[in-house]
């Protein structure tokens, strides 16, 4: 099963003139615009993201996917006849967390600011939210990849509009409004990004951050990983 797993996501990969560089267990390592970047890589790596996830639909897998955007250092390695790209540098790290960030916040594919300011528009994004990871000492602000804007969208926009009207004053620290509107979201679609936002304004309530507060979360690292092939994600990673 794992087999068919890493062969079709190849297929999707590749499909948008991606490379996979990793694969091990039920996670792939995919990268774009190697050996020669291209201006709309951000895109094809959304495209392809879509392709796993309706292929993943097809036959009732639970994947988690996480796209980012930054420089690597990529070495040509192996024997003369049998040669093979490896990469490496800080961005696959924050890659990695920022899917594993898509399994906590109940999404399938999460995308770093970084993507966001390079899609130009092609692509329905919800904001989820502004987090710091503490062993890099970086913040990124996450998104959720909805779809194609010429597609129909695969979360409630009733739902992504709550969202968003809740993120917006749980950042002024308007949380008891905020609390309400993210309260909507999760009794219209059962959204766990709302849920997790919910539970937090209660917590502000109830304890207000510091004057100092960004709006920005601290992630207490590791994060929880679930077993592959779990119910709630099998680890998918891909940027």
């Amino acid at each position: 099963m794992i087999q068919l797993f890493v062969r079709e996501i190849t297929k999707c990969v590749m499909a948008e003139e991606g490379m996979l560089v990793n694969a091990f267990g039920d996670s792939c390592v995919s990268v774009f615009g190697l050996p020669y970047e291209r201006e709309d890589d951000a895109i094809r790596a959304c495209r392809a993201a879509v392709w796993m996830i309706e292929y993943a639909k097809r036959v009732d897998w639970k994947i988690s996917i996480g796209i980012h955007k930054a420089k690597l250092t990529s070495e040509l390695i192996g024997m003369d006849n049998i040669k093979s790209f490896t990469v490496f540098g800080s961005a696959l790290t924050l890659a990695n967390k920022i899917q594993q960030c898509s399994r906590k916040y109940g999404v399938t594919t999460m995308l770093s600011d970084a993507v966001h300011s390079s899609l130009g528009g092609s692509y329905l994004l919800r904001e989820i939210d502004n987090v710091r990871f503490i062993s890099l000492n970086q913040s990124v602000t996450l998104y959720e990849l909805l779809q194609e804007q010429t597609s129909n969208l695969s979360v409630s926009a009733m739902v992504s509009n709550w969202y968003r009207q809740g993120l917006l004053l749980y950042r002024s620290q308007q949380f008891l409004l905020a609390s309400h509107k993210f309260q909507v979201a999760v009794e219209a679609g059962g959204d766990l990004s709302s849920a997790i936002m919910l539970q937090r304004c209660r917590e502000f309530l109830e304890k207000p951050p510091s004057t100092s507060w960004d709006g920005c979360w601290p992630l207490d690292e590791p994060l929880t990983i679930h077993p592959p092939w779990s119910p709630v994600a099998s680890p998918n990673k891909y940027w």
